[in-house]
């Protein structure tokens, strides 16, 4: 547990380390006043030895020295090393490790026992308004901000908290609710690998926040402000701006087809309210026509204007009430229910949620070995790229290398707070196996593609002796 502030007299640090019991003698001896100076690396085992030495004090007091520069001092007390940058910190840690009442209270927001938490002092919030070219109010209140990790047999979770949006005023008026299920749009079939949903946090004060920066020479803002203006000609202002973008969403693994053939796809869509989104409609008309591509206009039940691409690839594009919606799937998988693992199921049917992300990489996994399957439909034509071909047996090697990962989730629940989950899996030996079997193939087939180079140079060189 470590503590770092800064106050008049500039910079403090106190903080106390455990231990293991393998570690006791040494502790024993520095307690005494015996500490030598090899200590510091045999109780942090160091992986450069030398690096850190210890130099006695006063009594069991010690300095930490690096390349001739103290870096902090240390102490032991009650089994644990005490840290500080002057005698004075020592003091204060020893003071809080005898007596509960000097501890520092933390407001904890997150659940993790391992956890960072920072309390600013006002100079951060102050340099960060100073260095947004305008994008950032005056701070009020204070800046704080925590992160927390835990790790288990199964996987690692990480959180993050922070008043920053509403420290600097970037929360909208209304309060945001979570996302209605009528706004997570799983469509298409497939096994979706990828899925990001979720409410947009925009306000018209963002729009003005950004129009100031534009006022103060930002080049990216005056671009944004230029498409604003240029939006208004099809009825789009900042008003049905903030009402067609209530929320996006992303997801990758629909069903599509590329020159007849099967192949995972993908979708994004946004939604709000109705009346707004129809003005969408003269642009998807546009696109459709100006796109010089083979659009088919269908008649969808429920969908105000509809439009469908069969080649070179499944493609469709639609408005339906109040959503928008576009990517690569075919028309006829566009009823089909997608088939879900357990933890897409539960995060789709959580409905606190103001948004999520999840990837499936065991889906990811189970996507790309049927791509390269080397009996499948897809093999003929990866044949005939020779460099491509000699590459896949190293990315095969590195698929392996990553099995025991399962998936990846982001939750939130509000603007102030995100959590990370990492789930991990033991890996199945069959399942290996299985990779390297396609592995040792690929390789043969590249072997047989030098092989068949050479033997046609050959052949050419024949051809012009005389």
């Amino acid at each position: 547990s470590v503590a770092v502030g800064y106050g008049e007299k500039g910079f403090s640090l106190q903080g106390a380390i455990r231990f293991t019991d393998a570690k006791k003698d040494i502790l024993a001896r520095m307690a005494e006043g015996k500490g030598e100076e090899g200590d510091v690396d045999a109780l942090i085992n160091s992986p450069v030895p030398g690096e850190l030495i210890l130099a006695p004090m006063e009594g069991s007091t010690y300095a930490v020295i690096s390349g001739g520069v103290p870096l902090a001092l240390v102490s032991v007390e009650q089994n644990m090393v005490l840290l500080g940058i002057t005698p004075e910190d020592l003091a204060a840690a020893r003071e809080a490790l005898n007596d509960g009442g000097k501890r520092m209270k933390l407001e904890r927001r997150l659940p993790q026992g391992n956890f960072f938490y920072f309390h600013d002092n006002g100079m951060a919030a102050s340099e960060l308004q100073a260095e947004s070219d305008g994008v950032l109010k005056e701070p009020v209140g204070t800046l704080l901000a925590e992160a927390g990790i835990n790790a288990s047999d199964t996987g690692y979770d990480f959180s993050v908290f922070t008043n920053f949006a509403k420290v600097f005023s970037l929360m909208g008026e209304e309060a945001s609710g979570p996302l209605s299920s009528g706004d997570r749009i799983l469509i298409g079939g497939g096994k979706p690998w990828f899925v990001l949903m979720g409410r947009v946090f925009l306000d018209k004060k963002h729009f003005q926040a950004v129009r100031d920066a534009a006022a103060a020479g930002d080049s990216d803002a005056a671009e944004f402000v230029k498409l604003l203006e240029d939006m208004k000609q099809f009825g789009l202002d900042e008003d049905a701006v903030l009402k067609i973008l209530k929320n996006i969403g992303i997801v990758l693994g629909s069903q599509t087809k590329v020159m007849g053939n099967p192949l995972p796809g993908g979708y994004a869509y946004f939604s709000g309210e109705k009346a707004e989104v129809q003005l969408l409609l003269p642009l998807l008309e546009m696109v459709a026509r100006e796109s010089g591509m083979p659009f088919e206009t269908l008649a969808r039940e429920g969908w105000t204007a509809f439009y469908a691409l069969r080649q070179p690839v499944d493609f469709v594009m639609g408005i339906k009430d109040g959503v928008v919606l576009a990517g690569f799937m075919s028309p006829e998988a566009m009823d089909a229910a997608p088939e879900l693992s357990g933890r897409m199921a539960a995060l789709y049917g959580n409905e606190s949620l103001n948004g999520f992300l999840h990837l499936d990489a065991k889906v990811v996994r189970e996507t790309i070995l049927s791509l390269l399957n080397p009996e499948g439909p897809w093999a003929l034509f990866l044949a005939q790229e020779r460099d491509f071909v000699e590459n896949i047996p190293m990315f095969l090697e590195g698929l392996k290398a990553a099995i025991e990962f399962k998936s990846l989730d982001i939750l939130a629940s509000d603007m102030e707070r995100a959590d990370f989950t990492i789930m991990t899996e033991t890996a199945q030996q069959a399942e290996i196996d299985a990779i390297s079997a396609m592995a040792a193939k690929w390789s043969s087939m590249a072997e047989e593609g030098k092989e068949g180079e050479g033997q046609e140079g050959e052949g050419e060189e024949e051809e012009k002796k005389p």
